[in-house]
């Protein structure tokens, strides 16, 4: 994930990785969770450097990352989840991209909150 990220999600009540690797893409030291790695530069070179091959499901999080996974062609599939909240200001959801992308649906999750959860997958190119 992203350093933005991460300074969101190290301020919930609760560690969401518990029992997980988690590596943050920022230049700047991390403290607090020994399962969170520091690495850096683009997506590609952290995907090789942190050797993310050998895990079977990766998650990325982050408008940046995930624009670089998209146009390294290293995802196969992508999770939208739309939460029933319209925000007066924040931050965009995902950096543009350079072209465009067609995906297909494979899945749809409605939960009591509201919340609709959308699985698209990336054809193989």
């Amino acid at each position: 994930m992203g350093r933005t990220t991460f300074d969101v999600v190290k301020s919930f009540p609760d560690w969401p990785y518990k029992g997980k690797p988690v590596f943050v893409a920022t230049h700047r030291e991390i403290s607090g969770h020994n399962d969170v790695k520091n690495v850096s530069g683009d997506f590609a070179n952290i995907a090789t450097s942190a050797d993310l091959s050998k895990y079977k499901r990766i998650y990325v999080d982050g408008g940046n990352l995930i624009r670089q996974a998209i146009e390294a062609n290293l995802l196969n599939s992508m999770t939208i989840s739309m939460i029933p909240s319209i925000l007066g200001q924040g931050t965009r959801g995902l950096d543009p991209i350079n072209r465009d992308l067609k995906m297909e649906l494979k899945s749809t999750r409605t939960f009591q909150t509201g919340i609709v959860q959308l699985v698209y997958r990336f054809p193989q190119n």
